[in-house]
């Protein structure tokens, strides 16, 4: 079966959503189908929720922006703010370029492995975000002990 292209899915989620076949609440990021009394997103293909619709899987944050946002540009796709895949609401979703969408994944990553203990923080310091990325932009990357630095450091100073 033939691989279906960004925008040839976008033109099923939008006729499936002007059919009435999809549902959505961009409070909750909640997406389901008609026939369905609530939200039963699959969450067994990767970190993202999905919605199956005649024969066809749909990503949960695609389906929340092209309903109330309007068409995906080409070239574009849908960033998650607070980097949590599963949460689509509607204020958590933004359009933006691949490449700003990478960016947005390395920062989220960049902190995560610093302390075993203590989970990642989606409100880090920009300036603390600012010199990882500078250290990283190197092309070397920080050892553990050189990052639990940094954090100690800005800790600290906060």
């Amino acid at each position: 079966m033939k691989k279906r292209t960004p925008a040839e899915t976008d033109a099923l989620i939008q006729a499936h959503l002007d059919a009435g076949h999809l549902l959505t609440n961009p409070d909750t990021g909640a997406v389901w189908r008609w026939d369905r009394d609530e939200p039963t997103p699959d969450l067994a293909h990767g970190d993202y929720a999905r919605v199956y619709v005649a024969g066809v899987w749909m990503r949960d944050h695609r389906v929340m922006w092209i309903a109330h946002r309007g068409p995906i540009p080409s070239g574009r796709v849908i960033n998650h703010l607070n980097g949590i895949k599963r949460d689509n609401r509607l204020v958590n979703l933004e359009c933006v370029t691949q490449r700003q969408n990478a960016l947005h994944g390395r920062r989220a990553t960049a902190y995560s492995g610093i302390y075993d203990d203590q989970p990642v923080s989606n409100d880090l310091d920009p300036a603390f975000v600012d010199r990882v990325m500078r250290l990283m932009a190197t092309g070397e990357a920080p050892s553990r002990a050189t990052l639990r630095a940094m954090v100690d450091e800005f800790r600290e100073s906060a």
